[in-house]
């Protein structure tokens, strides 16, 4: 009986399917090497330098 309800459960759904998914429009212009950590700081860094340019410390 508890082998056939541990068969039973469905795995917990994660953050990003809970909420439906990641956001398409974020990934369409996306470079195909960003899921590299490198990349992303320096993507993340170039966007924030971009947004505000009041805290580039540079």
């Amino acid at each position: 009986m508890v082998q056939e309800r541990w068969l039973s459960l469905q795995p917990r759904q994660t953050i990003v399917e809970r909420l439906g998914g990641h956001p398409e429009h974020l990934l369409e212009d996306a470079p195909p090497d960003l899921s590299e950590r490198a990349n992303r700081k320096k993507a993340i860094a170039d966007y924030l330098k971009k947004r505000h340019p009041q805290y580039d410390l540079q």
